[in-house]
């Protein structure tokens, strides 16, 4: 046999060799290339299938590359032993801490809020043995679309609002980044004679500025300077997460008119506003004594009926009551809630919204009939 052929043979049995442990070993991706985002977490969701007849033994790489093929992350699993036919995914991989981070925008944003900027990505795992042998090699295309902006819902762009404290809400960026925690920047100021919207968020003192976890709605707060008789106001709102801005809302403005009966209202002493639910129990008890709950409601899931319970708190316990029905349109509802007929002395009241979702929403009450 010539010495081409002789060589031949060997690379044709090397290949064959290399192609058999290619074969060994299977790794299927959870997520990559499902969804059009990426978060650190998705690294870690695979399944490694061992299809040889013999155990295998050594450890898991994975790695983001970029665009240019540049390195944005690494992951090692530690070492690992997959007997033959068996399978090992999720928890039962053992990965080494968190990942090692390259020094591209995209490593540090991925550091810092857990998800990929937006791209086009690939994702490689590979199943090295203990000698550092390649025994898989799986490498899948990861798009990641950038998300939308934050947008103002109420009160709308340029409307004339007859409510002292009126809620004040938006939507978050969409698609919505999973998993991020996301944090939401509340501006409003009052627009001077001549001046852009624009230009008032801008130069102008804040009359409110507050930043919410999660939350994307305010009822304008009772400690801040009141809306002015027939002044007009800008707001926007900036969304973040863990400092990276996600986006910014576009200015819109509003101009306050008091409401016919504010002033009789107040002579007497009632102090009822719109405000928005909670999603926990703070103790903070809003003072009513006009007959009503006055409460808003973004209803996102087009609700026909208000899903809610009225329960009142007293010394020997708490009593759950039969409440009326409340319709909701889409978007958002200002409701006033007619309880007068169900208490006539003071009373500590929770009001719990429950959402098909199964979260709860409360709105503690301190009803002064």
């Amino acid at each position: 046999m010539s010495f081409l052929m002789k060589k031949m043979s060997l690379l044709l049995v090397a290949l064959l060799f290399t192609l058999m442990g290619y074969s060994q070993v299977m790794i299927v991706s959870n997520t990559v290339g499902l969804r059009e985002q990426f978060m650190v977490d998705n690294l870690y969701q695979i399944s490694v299938v061992n299809t040889s007849t013999k155990a295998i033994s050594g450890r898991i790489r994975g790695v983001i590359l970029d665009g240019s093929q540049r390195e944005v992350a690494e992951v090692y699993s530690g070492p690992l032993n997959i007997e033959a036919g068996a399978s090992l995914s999720g928890k039962q991989i053992p990965w080494q801490g968190v990942p090692r981070f390259g020094r591209l925008l995209a490593s540090q944003q991925l550091r810092e809020t857990g998800q990929l900027t937006p791209g086009n990505y690939t994702v490689c795992y590979q199943v090295l043995n203990t000698q550092g042998t390649i025994l898989a090699n799986n490498c899948l295309e990861q798009r990641v679309r950038p998300s939308g902006p934050p947008e103002l819902l109420y009160p709308a762009n340029g409307e004339q609002v007859e409510i002292p404290n009126p809620p004040l809400t938006w939507r978050g960026p969409l698609p919505m980044p999973l998993g991020a925690d996301i944090d939401y920047r509340i501006k409003l100021v009052e627009i001077r004679p001549g001046q852009k919207p624009e230009r008032a968020v801008v130069s102008n003192a804040p009359l409110l500025e507050q930043t919410l976890n999660t939350i994307s709605n305010l009822s304008y707060p009772l400690d801040a300077p009141p809306l002015e008789e027939g002044k007009t106001y800008a707001w926007q709102v900036q969304a973040y997460a863990n400092q990276f801005e996600l986006g910014k809302t576009s200015v819109w403005q509003f101009t306050y008119k008091v409401p016919k009966d504010l002033t009789a209202a107040k002579a007497l002493g009632i102090n009822d506003t719109y405000r928005f639910a909670r999603p926990n129990l703070n103790g903070q008890f809003y003072k009513s004594n006009a007959g009503f709950i006055r409460f808003a409601y973004d209803n996102r899931s087009g609700l026909a009926q208000l899903p809610y319970e009225l329960v009142a708190f007293h010394g020997t316990g708490k009593t759950t009551y039969t409440v009326p029905s409340v319709s909701l349109s889409a978007g958002l509802n200002l409701i006033d809630l007619n309880i007068s007929a169900l208490f006539t002395t003071a009373q500590k009241l929770v009001l719990t919204i429950k959402e098909p979702n199964g979260h709860r929403q409360y709105l503690e009450i301190d009803y002064q009939p």
